[in-house]
């Protein structure tokens, strides 16, 4: 650790640029989207209209494409019928509590 010590003291400026580097590759690691969720909130957050929002949408469905091998129309998420609601943590569609519906009521 003495070591480590002395040789930043007489190497500031070697330490100083390896210091940058480690993060501004941090930085460009941890701030690229990971899933299409992420790359359409920064492009819709970084969008100056509605028809680049549009275009980057498009841009992150083809960096993220569906995986039609789950199944349903919404990227694995299964399309539930009007008395049920999709539970995302048992991954399952489960009947509405009584009285309540999807659709909304005619007048």
């Amino acid at each position: 650790m003495e070591n480590l010590v002395a040789w930043i003291k007489n190497n500031q400026a070697k330490a100083a640029a390896i210091g940058v580097l480690i993060a501004a590759l941090a930085y460009t690691q941890l701030s690229k989207p990971r899933t299409y969720e992420d790359c359409v909130l920064q492009v819709v957050k970084d969008a100056k209209s509605d028809d680049s929002a549009v275009i980057g949408r498009r841009a992150c469905r083809a960096k993220f494409p569906v995986d039609k091998s789950s199944g349903g129309r919404f990227g694995g998420i299964p399309v539930c019928s009007e008395t049920q609601i999709y539970d995302p943590f048992k991954q399952t569609c489960n009947k509405l509590p009584k009285g309540l519906s999807k659709v909304p009521p005619k007048k």
